[in-house]
Formats: structure tokens, sequence, C-alpha cells
């Protein structure tokens, strides 16, 4: 799945859908951010719970992150520090750190 917007209230409801129909339909979740600016706490609680949902039925989320900056300091400043076990962070030049 690649999530290309803006990661705000404005997209919640059809990134909701989306990770409602990975959940009927994949064991193996890979989530590709492309587009993370801005990002706001509405997106971060829907995340959270999708994990949370997936854990509960035994199925892997694997997310991946470019430009993990702005990322991760928004995760952390919003105090979901556990989001980052599922994190693959990507560089631009397709490297894993």
């Amino acid at each position: 799945m690649i999530i290309d917007t803006e990661l705000t209230i404005n997209n919640a409801t059809d990134i909701y859908k989306s990770f409602a129909e990975a959940i009927e339909t994949e064991n193996e979740i890979q989530i590709q951010i492309k587009n993370q600016s801005p990002i706001d706490v509405t997106f971060v609680q829907i995340l959270h719970a999708f994990i949370k949902k997936c854990k509960s039925l035994n199925k892997n989320v694997t997310i991946e992150v470019e430009e993990q900056n702005s990322f991760i300091n928004s995760l952390e400043q919003m105090g979901y520090f556990e989001l980052n076990d599922v994190l693959i962070i990507s560089e631009a030049n397709g490297k894993e750190k």
C-alpha cells in the first residue's frame, strides 16, 4: 500500500478505508509513505490503532518512510515511540537505515 497524500485529518477517511481493506485481505502488510508532510495527530492515531489491530490478528506490518527525520520527530513529539518498531527508514537513495 502506498500513501502519498498529506497525513492529516483531511485524508483520514481515505487512509482509514485503505487500512481496513488491507486488514481484510493481507497477512503481511507493507505501507510505503511517500509524502509525509504535513502530518497531524489524526493520522498517527489511525496508524496506531491499525497496528494494534494487526498485532491482535497476528498480521505483520512494516512501514517504509522516505525522508524520515520529520516523520520520526512528529511521532516522538506526539508520544508514539512504539511505532518506531515497525518502521523501515529509507533514504532518498534507497538505502535502508
